[in-house]
């Protein structure tokens, strides 16, 4: 007997080995063992404080008729491993003494404590118990809290924003106002929600880009500014949760906080809610009250959507979907703009005669070579001048020989004037659109009492479209697309090996995509207006950056296209062993991260009308406008080619031991180790320089540097 049992535990020991040893060679991995199910653990006794040994115990999903059993083991004590979140009924009967049944809410990783007190009596006498869960949680050492799914649903919500909700916890806030993570400066990467703080959640002071999103047990991070990926609509949450300090060991990745939620999962009753908000601007005032007659500016908001769920095979599969949508029409701004008049188009300036709003090019003798300005000469007021003799032109017209032709075409592609005068003299509106369209689909299938699993896809299509001043010129700030397209999907097996070991794995892909996409990105403006160097490749569409102070003309252009696709893999198991008082845990998750990189950084050029260093008035001619007919003005151009990848890995490895020393006392120890690798780029294309030497160290050069730019130096002893 002896022999067979240490023939069975070094069997099980090197099952447990090889498992380890198979997460560590998988390759694409993604390690932080951070499952969203529960534990229901407790105790059986009679009514004098003794235990109840082999009491059975069975685990009733009161939604799905999913049942679990254990029986209790010497010491009274029991648990249930592994459990999805859920409305339960626990049941506990013994010979010779009356049956009794509990019921309670399991919420997302949560360890749920019972304690029966079993009355003598006949075993086919029952007794229910109501709200019987402990006042204080013994279970765990983890400072947050729950949001309930009846709070989700019936709280305020602005913008309908779950994680707005995390503010009732104590010590998270949303952060600094106005903060690129809340989205409010329209940054692409999180201007979706911007209007209720995006994702930012500053926990206990920290940054509010610390935390760690978690849905459905895997990664919902996004990789590049550490933002969240899936905003799940709150018809499909059916609770999250906070942790703001001392998180389980199977728990990494985060400072501030870990939010945990997951998509509800169907019933075996067909369950459905749809939804919808409507706004407009027939009930707002006219903001243009400075333009009596303008009909006001076009705002509409509508949002709306539908969720539901339930059985396709009773007790056996599950189905759920929900399907979220905003439309929205809101003013960005209104004003006037200054754009050239019918004569500047035909070289024709006399229109600035005795107007005070040009400058002598002696005034910038260094950059433009001609004489210093004495100082009683006679300045011609509103003159522009001919670079080429430093004398005013004749007439303040620039002979048509003179001309510059891409100058005079950009010219003519402003609108036209809408008002007299030479400044200010285009009044324009625009408009933000924004359009998204999100979903979530959930499978879950009860293969048998020992085996279940699911699989969940999420899809995001949100789109940010500002348009441009002008119909045939890209212009004014934050004009074109931003648009964040997240793709993701989650698959889940937990397999119970006995009623005391349990194993769950996770497989989680994101595919987050954000971009700013320029105006006319698919149209090469410049080059059709004879500007060179410009759409040089299919990723520089639009126009050419084109400006100086912005108010003898409008600024035209943009910097270049920015886009950012990124690729997330995961893979994690845990492994969870009851014996007496002890739960322990352990487990491995490995991630591999992707992030593809591309910016324009003015790779199209910037024409800098007036110079870097002198800016707010043409140097050469003395007037921005003319410095563009007549073909002289700084310029910068920025490299661009291709996209850059990157790729590094986040692993972590953890082991913990809930040991209940004593009815009030549970010890959580726990132990974890993370390794994070350097990003590298595909192509070696990243140097540092190095001080010490003068030198610049190219990643991955013949075999002396890392691909990474940092040596990972690792060493072994052998005894």
């Amino acid at each position: 007997m002896h022999t067979d049992l240490n023939r069975h535990r070094h069997t099980l020991a090197g099952k447990l080995l090889l498992l380890l040893l198979c997460l560590l060679f998988i390759p694409v991995l993604s390690l932080q063992a951070q499952t969203d199910t529960g534990r229901v653990t407790g105790i059986v006794t009679d009514p004098t404080g003794a235990v109840i040994p082999g009491t059975t115990l069975k685990l009733i999903n009161a939604d799905t008729g999913v049942t679990l059993a254990v029986t209790a083991g010497n010491d009274g004590n029991f648990t249930f491993s592994a459990v999805p979140r859920g409305n339960y009924r626990v049941e506990a009967s013994h010979s010779g003494f009356q049956s009794v049944n509990q019921s309670f809410a399991l919420q997302v990783s949560q360890v749920q404590t019972i304690e029966f007190k079993l009355t003598v009596g006949s075993d086919s006498q029952t007794v229910e118990v109501t709200d019987a869960a402990p006042v204080v949680d013994l279970s765990t050492s983890s400072t947050g809290a729950v949001i309930e799914g009846k709070q989700v649903t019936d709280l305020p919500l602005n913008g309908r924003n779950f994680t707005t909700l995390a503010n009732l916890i104590p010590g998270v806030t949303r952060g600094a106002f106005n903060s690129d993570a809340s989205g409010r400066n329209g940054n692409v990467e999180t201007f979706r929600y911007s209007d209720s703080g995006g994702g930012a959640l500053s926990v206990n002071g920290l940054r509010q880009q610390s935390n760690n999103f978690i849905l459905d047990g895997v990664d919902n991070n996004e990789s590049l500014v550490n933002s969240i990926v899936f905003f799940t609509p709150p018809e499909a949450i059916q609770e999250f949760r906070v942790t703001t300090s001392v998180a389980p060991a199977e728990f990494g990745r985060a400072g501030g906080a870990i939010l945990q939620n997951s998509v509800k999962s169907g019933t075996n009753s067909i369950h459905g809610s749809a939804f919808g908000y409507f706004r407009d601007q027939i009930f707002d005032a006219n903001s243009l009250y400075f333009n009596p007659g303008t009909p006001a500016p076009a705002f509409q908001r509508k949002q709306f959507g539908v969720a539901a769920g339930g059985p396709l095979w009773k007790d056996k599969i599950f189905l759920f979907g929900d399907y979220q949508a905003l439309r929205q029409k809101q003013p960005k701004d209104t004003g006037f703009y200054t754009v050239p008049t019918a004569l500047m188009r035909q070289g024709n300036f006399s229109e600035l005669l005795g107007q005070n709003v040009t400058s002598n090019p002696g005034t910038f003798s260094s950059a433009t070579g001609c004489p210093a300005l004495a100082a009683n000469a006679t300045v011609v007021v509103g003159a522009i001048y001919d670079p080429t003799t430093c004398q005013p032109f004749a007439g303040n017209i620039i002979p048509q020989n003179r001309i510059n032709s891409a100058g005079l075409k950009y010219l003519n592609a402003f609108d036209a004037p809408t008002r007299g005068g030479i400044l200010n003299n285009y009044f324009a509106v625009r408009k933000a659109i924004q359009n998204f369209n999100d979903f979530d689909v959930r499978l879950d299938y009860h293969v048998s009492q020992k085996d279940s699993v699911f699989v969940r896809y999420s899809y995001g299509q949100d789109n940010l479209n500002v348009n441009s001043l002008f119909t045939n010129l890209p212009a004014g700030f934050a004009s074109g697309g931003n648009v964040n397209h997240p793709r993701g999907g989650a698959a889940g097996y937990t397999h119970i090996f006995t009623s005391n070991l349990v194993n769950e794995f996770r497989f989680g892909y994101i595919r987050p995509e954000f971009a700013y996409v320029n105006p006319d990105q698919g149209t090469p403006i410049s080059a059709n207006l004879g500007i060179v160097n410009a759409n040089r490749n299919p990723l520089l569409g639009g126009g050419a950056l084109i400006g100086g102070s912005n108010t003898q003309i409008e600024y035209t252009g943009d910097g270049g296209p920015y886009s950012v696709p990124e690729k997330t893999f995961q893979y994690l198991d845990s492994v969870t062993y009851t014996r007496g008082k002890h739960t322990m845990k352990a487990g491995a998750n490995v991630l591999r991260r992707e992030v593809d990189f591309f910016q324009g950084n003015d790779s199209k050029g910037y024409f800098v009308l007036g110079g870097v260093n002198y800016p707010g008035t043409g140097r050469f001619t003395g007037y921005e406008t003319s410095e563009i007919l007549a073909g002289f003005s700084d310029y910068e151009i920025g490299a661009a080619s291709t996209f850059f990848k990157t790729f590094n890995y986040e692993t972590g490895y953890f082991v913990q031991d809930d040991w209940k020393a004593t009815r009030r006392l549970t010890l959580n120890l726990g132990v974890r180790y993370d390794l994070y690798t350097y990003p590298y780029e595909q192509n070696n294309n990243q140097a540092n320089y190095d001080f010490s030497t003068a030198s610049l160290q190219v990643a991955g050069v013949n075999g002396t540097r890392a691909r990474s730019l940092i040596q990972i130096r690792t060493t072994s002893r052998h005894a």
